[in-house]
């Protein structure tokens, strides 16, 4: 559960609750020993690094499922091995991954570009992400026919093939099912009529993930863009809380449902709108844009079966 919150606290929480979850690994290692017949093995959230030494402790395999991708991970393993010589660049080579990447810092993991060398909530991080370099496995949110290379590069990495794709993973219940709640269910069926009346690869899905946030001029410039593109779409965006709005970022403009639906391809179909929760809040309109207020990643899209295109935002 106090995972789950990071997508409302945003990545700057990320080091704080972290080093704040690390301090339960006493308790834990107390009630594995009080235990006749303990777990066989640990499976822990690559946030969460010093589970494996818990599990080296407890003598168990410690088995790291990483939600994002490969890439990412490959940048990671790089950047926090060659931490001294990245930080102060501006641009950043991986000349060892495949495809050599390279990303301008402002693009690279926030963890890289918010550590603090020496403060010990950081060094818990630090420590975190290279510990997972000696699980006995790794578990990847993504699938071979995409990310082979990237797998293949982690196996040599590691120095062992117990490396696993486990394809994108979606909610118990199906997509969009919150808790017990089926509030999504007709919205779903709404949107999957929808798509079904659109050829492939004809709707571009729009997405930041749960934590990323656009300023308002980006907001307005994507916008602005994809009305003018004329193309379907579906666009996921946050719900901005009050402070988020005096920084400067920025929602959906509320005119733009009204602009769609004046589409040819839109006439006479209107927009669906809801609560779902006591802090969530979503809309659905039939001109295929759609809201997600409550935090989503990019690869929402394979639940749709959409196109979609991905880069940083600067």
């Amino acid at each position: 559960m106090v995972l789950r919150m990071l997508k409302d606290v945003g990545n700057s929480g990320n080091a704080p609750i972290i080093a704040g979850l690390s301090k339960l690994q006493g308790p834990i290692l107390e009630w594995f020993k009080a235990q006749p017949n303990p777990p066989m093995a640990i499976v822990y959230d690559f946030f969460l690094g010093w589970t494996q030494d818990l599990a080296q402790e407890v003598g168990v395999p410690g088995i790291v499922f990483y939600t994002s991708g490969a890439l990412l991970v490959s940048i990671l393993v790089y950047i926090w091995r060659n931490f001294e010589a990245y930080r102060g660049l501006g641009l950043v080579e991986f000349n060892g991954l495949p495809k050599s990447p390279r990303f301008v810092r402002d693009h690279l993991p926030s963890v890289f570009q918010k550590f603090k060398e020496g403060d010990p909530t950081w060094e818990i991080v630090r420590n975190g992400f290279i510990a997972t370099g000696k699980s006995f496995g790794s578990i990847f949110n993504t699938f071979e026919a995409l990310e082979s290379e990237n797998l293949g590069f982690l196996k040599k990495e590691i120095g062992h093939e117990r490396v696993h794709s486990f394809r994108p993973i979606n909610l118990v219940g199906g997509p969009g099912r919150i808790g017990n709640s089926n509030v999504y269910d007709g919205v779903n069926e709404r949107v999957f009529t929808r798509l079904d009346e659109c050829a492939d690869g004809s709707v571009l899905y729009v997405a930041f993930g749960s934590q990323k946030l656009l300023t308002k001029a980006q907001m307005e410039a994507l916008t602005i863009g994809l009305e003018k593109s004329g193309v379907r779409f579906i666009l996921v965006s946050k719900q901005l809380t009050a402070q988020q709005e005096e920084q400067g970022f920025g929602s959906v403009p509320e005119g733009l449902g009204k602009s769609l639906r004046k589409r040819p391809s839109n006439k006479g179909l209107g927009p669906i709108s809801g609560d779902i929760g006591p802090s969530s809040h979503w809309r659905v309109f039939d001109s295929l844009r759609m809201e997600f207020c409550i935090g989503s990643d990019s690869g929402g899209s394979t639940n749709f079966g959409l196109a979609h295109g991905g880069g940083p935002v600067h």
